[in-house]
């Protein structure tokens, strides 16, 4: 029998294999909160200096507050496979100060 657990783990682990360092686009199942989360990411520039940018890579982890609104935090990686390294070991422990895990279990944010 499939869980939701399982097909998060799935899905997860798809990701990791298929990759192409582009970007990535999944749900995972947070392990406190027992609800899932929607995790994509972006790649984008950031000014350091007044002539000088720098490439960033964005993740955002979307999830929803008790009044049922899509919330997210975004985190900022250098390099890609720190924020790779973020989704597959630490994102699905990262505390939420303002989730709900009930809203967002009944309301999931799907993905595109």
């Amino acid at each position: 029998m499939n869980t939701d657990s399982d097909h998060c783990q799935k899905n997860a682990q798809t990701f990791i294999e298929s990759s192409n360092d582009a970007h990535i686009s999944l749900i995972i199942l947070h392990r406190a909160y027992d609800c899932p989360l929607y995790l994509w990411s972006a790649t984008g520039y950031v000014k350091v200096e007044k002539n000088r940018v720098k490439e960033r890579h964005f993740l955002y982890i979307e999830y929803r507050a008790r009044n049922r609104a899509s919330k997210y935090i975004i985190r900022e990686f250098v390099e890609w496979l720190d924020l790779k390294y973020f989704v597959e070991h630490q994102a699905d422990s990262l505390l939420i100060s303002d989730i709900s895990p009930k809203m967002t279990r009944l309301f999931v944010i799907k993905s595109a």
